[in-house]
């Protein structure tokens, strides 16, 4: 699964309430390709939309999102992911929401 497919995974399982923009950043994402840039914007993202909500099951909820995003970010960045192991440690991850 690449960055790409796990960031539309992601944005799949987030509720319209929780950030509304959702299904517009899914069709970002698949038109173009995932970038560091990118990456970090979909990040800032959830931070903003974590100090936005006052819900605490919702802040749980985008907390998780955000440590996805980190994971997947300092995974990149250390090398390519080839390890199907650490692969299936974030799909359980994003099961978890």
């Amino acid at each position: 699964m690449t960055k790409k497919d796990y960031i539309l995974k992601l944005l799949d399982a987030i509720s319209p309430a929780s950030l509304v923009i959702a299904g517009d950043l899914k069709v970002l994402i698949e038109a173009n390709q995932i970038s560091d840039e990118l990456l970090d914007s979909l990040i800032l993202i959830f931070w903003n939309a974590l100090k936005n909500t006052d819900n605490a099951i919702e802040k749980d909820k985008i907390e998780k999102w955000i440590n996805i995003l980190t994971s997947l970010k300092n995974k990149e960045n250390q090398s390519m992911i080839t390890d199907q192991t650490d692969i299936e440690n974030l799909e359980n991850l994003i099961n978890q929401i």
